[in-house]
């Protein structure tokens, strides 16, 4: 594909995965550069043991993306709180973002009440939270589709591609982003 062809960076939100995305690909495909990743702790994309999901780090994933595959502008379509690092890479990186696409992505003032109803307590504890998330990471990415989805929208191909994604090595590492997005988004009100 040229080099002029606008480009799309998206990234899935856990416990979705690149599977989820086959269908979205196809369709954009044939009009851009469609370049679909996984954040550290997501899918099969492990972070460093001193990765901490911080908003500076994971800009850093993007531009690092951005900059090995030699796009030098792109529409980020990220989601939910991927869409905080795509907002910080627009902010030090302007010249790079052609587009914002951000969708459930809360505003900083109605993240909290939104993390206080969905994320468990437990989570937001250093080493318990990722001690908790590695042993219930089936049942949460399971559970995750009845919130995120319309009540009349089964969820089960949804979770079932998400849990096999899991059994193969995958990664769902909620505790790591709310804690390293903590002091940027959970508690910036």
């Amino acid at each position: 594909m040229s080099t002029n062809v606008p480009c799309v960076l998206i990234t899935p939100d856990g416990p979705n995965v690149i599977e989820h995305y086959t269908d979205l690909i196809a369709l954009l495909s044939p009009h851009v550069r469609v370049v679909c990743f996984e954040m550290p702790g997501f899918g099969h994309s492990l972070p460093q043991k001193t990765y901490a999901h911080s908003l500076n780090e994971g800009a850093g994933v993007i531009v690092g993306v951005l900059d090995a595959l030699g796009i030098q502008k792109a529409t980020l379509a990220f989601s939910c709180v991927n869409g905080y690092y795509a907002l910080r890479v627009s902010q030090i990186s302007p010249d790079r973002i052609s587009q914002l696409v951000l969708s459930q992505t809360s505003s900083l003032r109605t993240i909290h009440p939104w993390a206080r109803r969905n994320i468990p307590w437990p989570v937001l504890v250093p080493v318990a939270g990722q001690i908790g998330m590695w042993l219930f990471r089936h049942k949460v990415a399971r559970d995750w589709y009845h919130v995120a989805l319309p009540r009349n929208t089964s969820g089960n191909l949804y979770a079932k591609t998400a849990l096999d994604a899991l059994d193969y090595g995958g990664c769902f590492c909620l505790a790591g982003v709310a804690q390293g997005l903590a002091e940027a988004c959970w508690c910036a009100v």
